[in-house]
């Protein structure tokens, strides 16, 4: 350990989702890193999501671990356990830095903080009081402004010995992309409120001055901002000797002279530019100003009791036209202004402000209040919806609470916004995903955060498994409306609500169309209509929803297919992956908070990281006394029926459609059936598949005697429901390891599993090349050897299923025998084969079997030269040939 430094601040970056409080932190960081030291050493003052899979935090030492005591900046955390990805600790903050995550109460306003030249990112805003750790961004403002997330920006800004060569320009866009980047990494975007100390209010207004010259999809994020506050900025300049004495003969000094100085045309340019556009933001200005007192001899900072330099003038601080309500004096020196104490009077006036501020963005989410900005979108809404200008009764029908569970998956919904922000997608979009995935949750907590942010928008759900359940999710739709006369038997309730979805004047809506499993329900005319084409198309489910501007769909589906017959083949459904380890750790800690980071990694590491397989065992884990991750893994482990009994096990869940089953091998039986029923030749490929490796199964494996077309048409209906995927190269295929458990189950329950263990059998005996031509087909033995593998651990029961078994131990014994490898297993394999001939010549039926003597005799011989002395063969061999010789007249045959 080193010296003690404690109010030192490092920032941990790249934690993983799973910490939910502070209070996690530290205990966490002691067991992965003890150079780190025991955990009462760690003081973590802020725990905030930083990108969608990660997270950062805040945190300072009692005594400072040998690892930073030097005077990098920057380290890379080297941990005794893996945590997904690697810590990086730094103490310079550049870049965005977020310090809250308001946990009681969804924020609505990113405040974010930007500093000044010659100054730390976060310990300018730091109160300077010796051994004082308080931070108003980050310990005080988040509290008492719950509906607002802080975050800090940081740049280059070092003076003194500067190697840069950055101008006003670089440091702005750098800003610009940084913004764009941590708004895109951290959906969904809110409206802004930027705070600015001394050069930083430059960077800003030059920021906003590019963004509004650029126009387009820039204009979104300048039409975000809601608020500035300016301390001490120098809008006209300031007193820059002490600068210029610091920065002679290095690369920065035309920075500081062309920006800073008091007579500087850039600044001039700048205000005159930035007055033109002051009135596209919905709130005023506010500027904080003080007289600054410093003075530079020699080149170094001094601050003297006697004499002291005005930085920044009142005239320079308080732009000419701002209000004077607008305006506040601050006695602090310029440094201090920004650096408020718990108590401080001016930081309850900013706050105040602040506050306000917020007020005003709930109160005018519905449109800007710049009449000519009406009818543009903004990233608060979903798309190109708007919400509409006139007030109208807005409703909800999503039939399931919010997950307090919900952890991670921003990165797919940001693809959501990506795609309804695009003008070709109609505003429709869809997820797709093998069953269990999360496809509905991701949609519920899409629909409860549209109806946060956006008050006036109606969030719809309809189920659409079938006709039935669509007609009744419309029916819930009129009334929870008011649609009048939706009691009435007579009124046709389909055409009825979709007249209301189609009709402005009703306001925007989300609709969610979950569980479009089968398009054939959405797409299909009823057999019983006869009339024109034109009646005919406008009867089918689809065309129920209107395609309107004020209107958005989301679509769940497992079908890939499905999802492209509904939004068009010219969008890309969006696909719904396996969660990553962070956030499957993280959804199990949220059911089982005591659960260790190791035990919860084993267990969704064996769960493959479904979601509803996690949800489902850390369920049963907590409602079953005593039980716990390692007694639960042991039984998952012990055989194939084990895991069956414990992925069956059916827990409610509030959050899923009752129709669907809670039960993820039930769910996915579902998917099983269908395929069955609309794609036969597809169920027999998945069946096949389940009795194989896997793993790196080969598509020639596969297609047999079929023709590369039938063969794609028939594997594309599981690879569009995600029950298998393709590996790289895209011509081997892999199975989820608990999609195959489900579907042997389910094979088991209908009497087929030995069937298709057989099937399996005789296609790869009928794939594995013979001895004799081995050689030239090395490739494919090797492709096919665990394949063999896995087949050789059933038992034949049939005839030929025998005989195809034989081969197989014949084949595979010799290729291990010709490769050297595996002699022992060859060896085995061989004399196998000959104990299952002789038991058929026993049982008569015999002619076919003395034909493949031969070879399992040949393959043997191999097998003991890869293991012993050529002597023993010859012994071995011959002891065979007397075993052969006590079978009744088997030898006049072998002689023949």
């Amino acid at each position: 350990m080193g010296r003690n430094r404690e109010s030192q601040v490092f920032r941990f970056r790249q934690l993983p989702l799973h910490l939910r409080h502070r209070g996690d932190v530290a205990p966490f960081l002691a067991s992965i890193a003890s150079v780190l030291g025991i955990a009462d050493n760690i003081r973590v003052f802020s725990l905030a999501q930083e990108t969608s899979n990660t997270k950062t935090a805040t945190v300072s030492f009692r005594t400072i671990p040998s690892i930073f005591d030097n005077d990098e900046q920057q380290w890379t955390l080297q941990t005794e356990i893996s945590c997904g990805q690697n810590i990086i600790v730094d103490t310079h903050f550049q870049g965005f830095t977020v310090l809250s995550e308001p946990q009681q109460h969804p924020h609505t306003v990113d405040c974010v903080a930007i500093s000044g030249l010659a100054s730390h990112p976060f310990g300018s805003w730091k109160h300077r009081e010796s051994g004082s750790d308080f931070m108003w961004l980050r310990d005080r403002l988040p509290q008492d402004v719950p509906h607002l997330r802080s975050l800090i920006y940081g740049y280059d800004t070092k003076l003194f010995k500067s190697r840069s060569f950055q101008d006003l320009d670089d440091i702005a866009w750098r800003f610009i992309a940084s913004l764009k980047e941590i708004r895109r990494s951290l959906p969904p975007a809110k409206p802004l409120i930027l705070l600015a100390h001394s050069f930083g209010g430059i960077v800003l207004k030059r920021a906003l001055v590019l963004l509004a010259d650029e126009g387009n999809d820039e204009d979104m994020l300048l039409e975000s901002v809601k608020g500035l506050v300016f301390f001490g900025v120098p809008h006209r300049g300031m007193e820059i000797s002490h600068f210029l004495a610091m920065v002679a003969k290095q690369p920065n000094k035309d920075l500081i002279s062309s920006t800073l100085s008091q007579d500087s045309v850039l600044l001039r340019k700048l205000n005159e530019q930035f007055s033109k556009i002051a009135l596209r933001f919905s709130a005023s200005f506010t500027e904080f100003f003080l007289i600054s007192s410093q003075k530079t001899p020699n080149g170094a900072w001094v601050r003297s009791e006697t004499s002291y330099a005005v930085l920044v003038n009142k005239d320079s601080a308080v732009p000419l036209g701002t209000p004077r309500r607008n305006t506040i004096a601050v006695d602090k020196d310029h440094s201090n202004l920004v650096k408020f104490s718990e108590d401080d009077p001016v930081y309850r006036i900013v706050m105040s402000f602040l506050l306000d501020l917020c007020k005003n963005v709930d109160n005018n989410r519905v449109g800007h209040s710049i009449s000519h900005l009406e009818a543009t979108p903004t990233c608060s809404y979903p798309g190109s919806l708007i919400p509409f200008q006139k007030s109208v009764k807005t409703s909800s029908t999503v039939p399931f609470p919010r997950d307090p569970n919900f952890v991670g998956r921003e990165d797919t919904l940001a693809q959501l916004e990506s795609e309804f922000a695009n003008p070709e997608s109609n505003n429709w979009a869809s997820l797709y995903g093998l069953g269990g995935i999360g496809k509905s949750q991701i949609a519920i907590e899409y629909s409860y955060r549209q109806r946060e942010r956006s008050p006036q928008i109606s969030t719809l759900w309809v189920h659409a498994s079938s006709k039935a359940r669509f007609e009744q999710s419309y029916s819930e739709i009129a009334t929870t409306v008011g649609i009048p006369g939706t009691g009435d038997s007579t009124v046709d309730i389909l055409p009825t609500v979709s007249k209301w979805l189609a009709n402005q004047d009703n306001g925007s809506w989300l609709l969610i169309l979950d569980n479009a499993d089968d398009a054939t329900v959405l797409l299909t005319v009823p057999k019983n209509e006869t009339e024109t084409n034109v009646a005919l198309v406008q009867r089918r489910l689809l065309d129920y929803l209107p395609r309107v501007q004020h209107g958005t769909v989301l679509i769940t589906t497992r079908d890939r297919t499905c999802a492209l017959d509904l939004i068009g083949n010219h969008r890309t459904p969006i696909e719904v992956q396996l969660m990553s380890t962070n956030e499957a750790v993280g959804l199990l800690r949220n059911i089982l908070p005591n659960a260790s980071e190791e035990e919860a990694s084993e267990l969704v590491e064996e769960l493959e990281h479904v979601p509803l397989a996690i949800s489902q065992a850390s369920a049963y884990i907590r409602e079953i006394a005593m039980a716990s991750i390692p007694l639960y893994l042991t039984k998952f482990r012990r055989s194939n029926e084990d895991q069956v009994a414990l992925l069956n096990k059916d827990k409610a869940d509030l959050r899923r459609d009752p129709a669907v089953p809670d039960a993820v091998i039930t769910s996915w039986e579902l998917s099983f059936s269908q395929i069955r029923t609309n794609f036969s030749r597809s169920a027999d490929l998945l069946s096949l598949m389940s009795y194989v490796n896997r793993q790196g199964i080969p598509q020639f494996l596969l297609q047999g005697d079929d023709d590369e077309f039938s063969f794609l048409e028939d594997i594309n209906p599981l690879l569009s429901f995600s029950l298998i995927r393709t590996e790289i190269g895209g011509n081997t295929f892999e199975m989820h390891r608990l999609v195959q458990t489900a579907m042997r189950h389910w094979l088991w329950s209908e009497g087929r599993d030995q069937l298709w263990k057989e099937r399996a059998i005789e296609r790869v005996a009928r794939q594995f090349p013979v001895c004799e031509v081995q050689e030239q087909h090395w490739p494919v033995c090797k492709a096919l050897i665990s394949h063999a593998d896995e087949v050789l651990s059933y038992t034949a029961s049939s005839k030929d299923s025998q005989l195809r078994y034989a081969d197989i131990l014949v084949h595979t014994a010799w290729y291990l025998a010709q490769r050297k490898v595996h002699g022992g297993v060859a060896e085995q394999r061989s004399t196998h084969a000959l104990r299952i001939h002789l038991f058929r010549i026993h049982l008569q039926y015999f002619i076919e079997d003395l034909e493949k003597i031969s070879d399992a005799l040949n393959t043997l011989a191999d097998a003991y030269s890869a293991l012993f002395k050529v002597e023993v063969v010859v012994i071995g061999c011959c002891n065979w040939m007397l075993m052969l010789m006590w079978v009744p007249s088997l030898f006049t045959q072998l002689a023949r």
